[in-house]
């Protein structure tokens, strides 16, 4: 497991959380994730673990991947990227449109 990912404390009596996972590689297909808490006192306590978690944190763990598009690969994150740019044209012909409109 790989550290992918560091939530720091919202206050002091909260803990540092740490997300690791498995491969890092952009490859198809679903990863394995572990989380771990840090409290102040420096106990270390694991929230997930993707061999002993209930079928339902499992598959809820893969929804950031599917997210991301790195489920497929490569070509999923271009196709994520893709997407990404459509309604960002979208406004801007929109808007450009709504300009030249106003000045007729």
């Amino acid at each position: 497991y790989d550290l992918r990912t560091v939530i720091l404390p919202k206050n002091k009596q909260e803990g540092y959380h740490f997300r690791y996972i498995q491969d890092r590689f952009l490859m198809e297909g679903l990863r394995k994730t572990k989380e771990l808490k840090i409290d102040q006192k420096g106990t270390i306590t694991s929230l997930t673990d993707f061999q002993t978690d209930p079928n339902s944190n499992r598959i809820a763990a893969q929804f950031y991947p599917v997210h991301i598009g790195e489920i497929g690969g490569l070509w999923g994150r271009i196709l994520v990227f893709i997407s990404g740019l459509i309604p960002l044209t979208l406004f801007i012909t929109g808007l450009k449109l709504f300009v030249l409109k106003k000045k007729k």
